[in-house]
């Protein structure tokens, strides 16, 4: 056991010491076929390609807008499942990621 947890635990007792747990039941998340796992992980990929082309941007105003676009593109979608319409977004989302790449680098 951690020394720190002791520590607190002997301070306050078992009572007054709050841990941060999660406890997910099958209920609260369905389970994802290897498809969906892999689609998943491609578009939280596609995300934080978004976001670390936003890093490139000078200016903050403009990358805080972006920010708030990508994030309203992706949220629009989040409920998304079927596997040929997110393969779809997944290409258009990486079309854009190349238009918006090349207009970056070449305004910089």
């Amino acid at each position: 056991m951690n020394t720190a947890i002791i520590t607190a635990i002997a301070r306050r007792g078992i009572s007054g010491l709050q841990l941060n747990t999660r406890s997910y039941t099958a209920q609260s998340k369905p389970t994802l076929s290897f498809k969906q796992f892999i689609q998943r992980g491609k578009v939280l990929a596609m995300y934080r390609k978004y976001m670390r082309l936003l890093k490139q941007i000078p200016d903050k105003k403009t990358r805080k807008e972006m920010c708030e676009w990508i994030r309203f593109d992706f949220d629009k979608y989040r409920s998304e499942t079927d596997s040929q319409r997110i393969e779809v977004l997944l290409g258009q989302a990486n079309r854009q990621f190349k238009e918006m790449q090349s207009s970056i680098f070449s305004a910089v």
